[in-house]
């Protein structure tokens, strides 16, 4: 599959009846690519996708180096399996995304942003909603931006 829009790339398609959705990012817009990342990385459909889902959903998004970090961070089976027993879903929706208070400065190649979002989870137990957080560090390779470093949630 393609990786990056300027190789006819796109973000992967959701698996067929999966409730995520990933806006396509502007990748020249480091908060555009900041937020895609934070809905591909935070949003689970335990019912339509598999666990590697997000590692899929986050590549086109991310450093090589990161993507392989990502896909390396499978749930155990065991841990997916349950997750799928309570038909869990959990949907992000980005609020914002903003320059973090202490943030180094931003260069023309690196930045670091801070999204904040609001999750909602339902299984078979019930719903839940909070609001979370996630900085990330953003890289410029090849005149489009991609996270490198997902710093803390």
């Amino acid at each position: 599959m393609p990786r990056r829009p300027g190789t006819g790339g796109a973000v992967p398609a959701a698996a067929a009846g999966s409730l995520v959705r990933v806006r396509r990012p502007d990748y020249a817009d480091p908060a555009s690519v900041a937020a895609a990342s934070c809905t591909a990385w935070a949003d689970v459909d335990a019912v339509h996708d598999g666990p590697l889902s997000f590692a899929a959903r986050c590549a086109p998004l991310a450093t090589p180096a990161l993507a392989r970090q990502l896909a390396a961070s499978q749930l155990p089976a065991a841990a997916w399996q349950a997750m799928r027993r309570q038909q869990l879903v959990s949907l992000v929706q980005v609020r914002a995304v903003t320059r973090p208070d202490g943030a180094p400065a931003p260069t023309p190649s690196v930045m670091y942003l801070r999204i904040y979002a609001s999750r909602a989870t339902i299984t078979t137990a019930g719903r839940a909603a909070v609001s979370d957080g996630v900085t990330v560090q953003l890289t410029r390779t090849g005149g489009q931006w991609l996270v490198s470093a997902v710093l803390f949630w």
